[in-house]
């Protein structure tokens, strides 16, 4: 959730590693439902879209 460049490349790196077992739905709702526990939600909000785009960049 901190979204650094590094934090990205990592997340990238992994889910491009199991992409056959990702659910991207899936992963998008469990962190729209986590976020809003954080005290920097609104922040943090926008992070699960650019995490996203990176991934269709990367394909």
């Amino acid at each position: 959730m901190r979204g650094t460049r590094v934090d990205f490349e990592d997340c990238v790196m992994l889910a491009t590693a199991h992409k056959d077992e990702l659910d991207l739905e899936r992963l998008t709702a469990h962190f729209h439902e986590m976020v809003i526990y954080d005290v920097a939600e609104e922040r943090l909000r926008p992070n699960i879209d650019h995490f996203l785009e990176l991934l269709r960049e990367g394909e």
